[in-house]
């Protein structure tokens, strides 16, 4: 474990052993883990989430920026997998690992800040929206037809029914 914590050994290629190490494969099943979760919640997100468009869309949002971290990292421990000069040296691990925290702590943000005001935003509009829709439906009258609201929207409808097959 030194060897991953040594800033000195940072730019070098880790050996095939140490890659089947414990800290190697607690990185590789953490990692796989939170890249199949975050997949799994993109592709097929709770119903509560799917039926509601503000908490379907962010999901969707953090799952994606979820899936790219975590599949950074999965790539990142392939190349030093494959012994890549470069691309296999073990900052990459760290850089991997930064990136992770980022995104975590740039949702957690996100979620106090923005969210809780947007869903209070949508929530009122669909709640206007519903009660103006309630506002549009016409009373029934006694005998199961809709009721007019006066004679003068009675006379208007009739109005312009009567015209429509005559062609003026």
């Amino acid at each position: 474990m030194g060897d991953w914590l040594n800033p000195a050994r940072w730019t070098e290629v880790p050996f095939e052993d140490e890659m089947r190490g414990p800290v190697a494969l607690t990185f590789l099943v953490i990692f796989a883990l939170g890249f199949i979760a975050a997949l799994a919640f993109s592709l097929r997100p709770p119903a509560r989430i799917k039926a509601h468009a503000i908490k379907r869309r962010l999901a969707t949002n953090y799952a994606n920026w979820l899936m790219w971290a975590f599949g950074f990292g999965l790539v990142c421990y392939l190349f030093q997998l494959m012994g890549l000069p470069f691309l296999g040296w073990r900052v990459w691990t760290w850089v991997s690992i930064v990136t992770v925290l980022a995104v975590v702590g740039f949702i957690a943000y996100h979620w106090r800040t923005r969210y809780r005001s947007r869903l209070a935003a949508y929530e009122a509009q669909q709640a206007k929206r519903y009660y103006q829709q309630q506002a549009r439906k016409r009373p029934m009258g006694a005998d199961g037809t809709a009721a007019s609201r006066s004679p003068r929207a009675e006379k208007r409808r009739q109005r312009t029914t009567g015209t429509v097959g005559k062609g003026r």
